[in-house]
């Protein structure tokens, strides 16, 4: 899998995806991505094309990810895992959740690789595939359904 990752510098501010801020520093390069948002004074690097964006004070940049074929999205494989993992959590199971979830897979060269990354991610975090985690929760027509969705 490949992944388009710029770095950022300078005085500005680094807010990941999460919302957490991170204070960037003159003297050293931080690894960023098309999630995250930089906000300036800052510069912001392109690994692969070396170009270099000025952020201005106070202006926002996020960093963009070209138009690559060989470029493949599987971050929202990671969300969609994490959507899995809560839909299970506690008493009873969030079958539209789980749907829902799985309905994020896109339907392009990517899908392969969004599915690798969602069992990845699921079987790091849960400690269990996801497949036997289906199958423990649902049954039937619930089951039936989600496992369509997962291939």
């Amino acid at each position: 899998m490949k992944m388009i990752v710029a770095d950022s510098a300078g005085t500005g501010t680094l807010i990941d995806r999460d919302g957490v801020h991170h204070q960037l520093s003159a003297d050293q390069w931080v690894e960023t991505d098309a999630r995250d948002t930089v906000v300036g004074p800052a510069w912001v690097r392109y690994r692969e094309s070396g170009e270099t964006i000025e952020v201005a004070a106070g202006e926002s940049y996020q960093p963009h990810v070209p138009d690559n074929p060989d470029v493949i999205d599987v971050r929202s494989a990671t969300d969609a895992a994490r959507e899995i993992i809560a839909a299970m959590a506690g008493l009873g199971t969030d079958e539209e959740r789980i749907y829902r979830a799985l309905e994020l897979a896109p339907h392009d060269h990517s899908r392969q690789p969004w599915f690798d990354q969602l069992h990845f991610i699921f079987q790091q975090e849960a400690g269990r595939e996801l497949e036997d985690a289906l199958r423990d929760e649902l049954s039937g027509a619930e089951l039936e359904r989600a496992l369509g969705l997962l291939h």
